[in-house]
């Protein structure tokens, strides 16, 4: 669904609820904000419905969407066991892109299935040299932690 988009693998912990697993990531760049899809939340074991509304209904990648912020630290780890790995604590709450309250529980569905997670520049900017070329990236850590 994504073939013209670049998609990076991210293991996300979330350490006080307990939860982690890998994510699948849409590189977007004209992003200011990364967010987590709905889907994504829970299929590490998150309840996006148990998180308080980041306010107001945003427009981004896949339309409108209702924001719910994650209110604990949230840990990306890129290379994940590689001697490459690098952990970037996400500083600021990160969001979960949900379906508007007024859409159907058929356009819900659909959304759900539809939104991607997006690794945008609050992320790339701040610890990576990125370098995107036709269907490659390449991140380089700025420093390590």
């Amino acid at each position: 669904m994504y073939e013209k988009h670049i998609v990076i693998r991210v293991f996300v912990q979330v350490p006080r609820l307990k939860k982690e697993g890998d994510i699948n990531f849409v590189i977007d760049t004209g992003s200011g904000k990364s967010m987590l899809s709905a889907n994504a939340a829970a299929h590490i074991g998150l309840n996006p419905l148990s998180f308080k509304s980041a306010g107001g209904i945003g427009r981004g990648f896949g339309g409108n969407f209702e924001a719910r912020a994650i209110d604990c630290q949230v840990r990306f780890v890129f290379g994940k066991g590689t001697s490459e790995e690098y952990v970037v604590p996400y500083d600021g709450r990160l969001q979960v892109s949900m379906p508007p309250s007024h859409f159907s529980v058929q356009d819900q569905l659909r959304y759900n299935s539809a939104m991607p997670s997006l690794l945008g520049n609050d992320v790339l900017l701040k610890h990576f040299e990125t370098v995107i070329s036709k269907d490659r990236i390449e991140l380089t850590p700025l420093c390590r932690l």
